[in-house]
């Protein structure tokens, strides 16, 4: 049996009871450790399941699947993932491989960002496309999540914006000499983000496009305890000396995502949602010069 198995958004307590039971029962655990992270190490995991844990990394899961699959139809194999089993595509290509072998697979979901980006208060079903910014290079500077932002704010919808991740990542010039020479992990921040979205929106304006009134909500390791930080401020007139109110949270380590909303449905950023984290997000005024109207 082949079991995927949700990790949840927190630490090592996050696993359900159903998961847990399932970690104990199987001879090989995987955890998947190139989409997401968890805010302990695989060391806190390992002793909180009482398994030794496998780190999957890109290169396992999507060209050495065979290795996680074998001999799962004989015995049982588990592999981790962090949020929810589905959360990334690479997750339901090793299920379908596992049809095709015959193999046996059982999924235990957990949360996942993507019913927990609702602890901002702003409701589930009127979230448009999700996107992804992913780091810019050089050569390679995409501009389709913009796109992607404007098509769900002309149907009124949210967007749920993920910041990229770079985990056991290679230079092209080392690609290209056949060196296995991987880069320092990155984790983008919401400044390198906002600054990608302030370049389009620059370039778009010149050619006489136009965001309009847009707001920015933005999240640092949900599922944390005292953890959430939330800042709006709004694109019109947006320049880069706007990025101040995000550039200082470069200084905090972890996974970042944005929203960008079109409003607040039955709640407001001044009330309820933000008196609950106010005590949390005093503690960042000093650094963030946040100010939040009760």
């Amino acid at each position: 049996m082949l079991y995927l198995i949700g990790l949840g958004l927190g630490d090592a307590a996050d696993i359900t009871v159903k998961g847990l039971q399932a970690v104990k029962s199987c001879s090989r655990v995987y955890l998947e450790a190139y989409t997401s992270i968890l805010t302990v190490g695989k060391e806190a995991l390992e002793e909180y399941y009482g398994k030794e844990l496998i780190l999957a990394d890109r290169d396992l899961v999507e060209q050495g699947a065979d290795e996680i699959l074998k001999d799962a139809d004989v015995t049982d194999v588990a592999f981790l993932v962090v949020g929810d089993p589905f959360g990334a595509t690479t997750h339901s290509d090793l299920v379908l491989r596992a049809v095709n072998a015959g193999i046996p697979y059982k999924v235990i979901h957990n949360a996942s960002i993507m019913n927990a980006v609702g602890c901002c208060g702003l409701q589930l079903y009127n979230f448009g496309e999700t996107v992804s910014v992913v780091f810019w290079t050089e050569t390679w500077k995409p501009e389709s999540f913009y796109d992607k932002i404007c098509k769900n704010k002309a149907a009124g919808l949210h967007t749920l914006c993920l910041l990229d991740i770079k985990v056991k990542e290679q230079t092209i010039e080392n690609m290209m000499r056949g060196k296995k020479i991987y880069e320092p992990p990155r984790y983008m921040t919401v400044s390198q983000a906002a600054d990608q979205l302030i370049q389009i929106i620059d370039r778009r304006r010149k050619e006489g496009e136009e965001l309009g009134e847009s707001h920015l909500i933005y999240f640092h390791l949900i599922g944390s305890v005292g953890s959430l930080s939330v800042q709006q401020f709004s694109f019109r007139g947006l320049s880069r000396n706007t990025l101040r109110y995000v550039l200082t949270f470069t200084i905090f380590r972890g996974l970042r995502c944005n929203i960008l909303r079109r409003k607040l449905l039955g709640c407001n950023l001044q009330g309820k949602i933000v008196f609950q984290y106010r005590k949390w997000l005093n503690r960042l005024e000093k650094y963030n010069s946040l100010s939040i109207k009760s």
